[in-house]
């Protein structure tokens, strides 16, 4: 009996926009999972996305470089735009609110600042990170030597006499994979076993392995071991969600940790502003955005949460090296 439940994939269609992105980012991580595999299996995966993220950021480099010396004369410019505002005064009148925000135009320009530089880099980064999500929710589509594990695999789940059977264990945990949703899912199909083999949990296979004929047990749980190298990085599955439990919680922890980290090291040569609204803002910058990422991070697999760890480590030692060069500026700019 076929398993027939509501559509064609297990996986979400990562849409138009994304799609092509998520395609040449795997492809781009399979060249470098190809390099790092040759080199050590452990770890490879993550090793290739930490590896993919710097990379990335170096590309992004001349534009981060151009994006926080505009944060950092902003900043310095602070004092200037609060004084332009206190001219003004709190009014709701358009005309004045129009000359003021001339005026404060006016010096960008003088300064060279753009106040929407620092906004591209995100916007540059945000497709890598969601199509991220999509590459790490079905790695084997993507790597080719997990996707011939996966094959093989399955391959030896479909050599299993009546398999796809109501009795069946893996049937059984078909029905738990597949959504609701889904229709016509033919689990006599190799990719649909691959789609279903790639949800299962060690825990879960460790429930179906028990019941293997023994060259089935031998076969798989070498597999196993092959992929979990690949796919593990200190204990956490970077295919899953990294949630709140140890190990997994280790990387939420160390995106908010390091998002805090780059969001001080540019605030912290803020002049502090007497406006209360801007006290606000920066607050909720250095504190809200840590938490935020926290939880984004804890809900998406877990190598995103790697990739992002590894971005803001990368920004963390760019800022530190921005703000050594911009004082040793400031030095001969006093000796001139």
């Amino acid at each position: 009996m076929n398993l027939v439940l509501l559509s064609t994939q297990i996986q979400k269609d990562p849409g138009v926009i994304v799609g092509p992105i998520t395609s040449v980012l795997g492809y781009i991580l399979n060249f470098i999972f190809d390099f790092v595999y040759a080199i050590t299996v452990e770890s490879s995966l993550a090793f290739a996305i930490i590896l993919l993220t710097i990379a990335v950021r170096t590309l992004m480099l001349p534009l981060g470089i151009k994006q926080q010396k505009s944060m950092q004369k902003m900043q310095e410019l602070a004092p200037e735009i609060e004084a332009i505002k206190n001219k003004y005064g709190k009014t709701k009148d358009p005309e004045t609110n129009q000359k003021m925000n001339k005026e404060i135009q006016e010096l960008y320009q003088k300064n060279n600042v753009n106040p929407f530089a620092g906004c591209l880099p995100i916007f540059i980064q945000m497709p890598i990170f969601i199509s991220l999500h999509y590459l790490m929710n079905q790695p084997y589509v993507f790597i080719n030597k997990l996707g011939v594990m996966y094959t093989e695999m399955s391959k030896i789940i479909m050599n299993i006499p009546n398999y796809y059977m109501n009795e069946s264990p893996f049937f059984q945990l078909a029905i738990e994979k597949v959504p609701k949703s889904i229709k016509h899912f033919d689990i006599k199909i190799l990719e649909n076993v691959e789609k279903v083999v790639n949800k299962i949990t060690d825990v879960e296979w460790n429930g179906l392995l028990v019941n293997a004929s023994s060259e089935v047990n031998a076969q798989m749980t070498e597999l196993l071991a092959d992929k979990n190298a690949i796919e593990y990085f200190m204990g956490i599955n970077l295919t899953d969600s990294a949630g709140f439990t140890f190990p997994g919680i280790i990387i939420p922890i160390l995106a908010g940790i390091t998002t805090f980290l780059t969001s001080y090291l540019m605030m912290k040569r803020t002049t502090t502003s007497s406006s209360e609204q801007a006290q606000t803002q920066q607050k909720v910058m250095l504190y809200g955005m840590p938490i935020m990422m926290g939880f984004m991070t804890a809900s998406l697999t877990a190598g995103v949460g790697v990739y992002w760890i590894t971005s803001n480590i990368y920004q963390i030692v760019q800022q530190l090296f921005l703000n050594k060069s911009r004082d040793k500026e400031k030095i001969e700019e006093k000796v001139k």
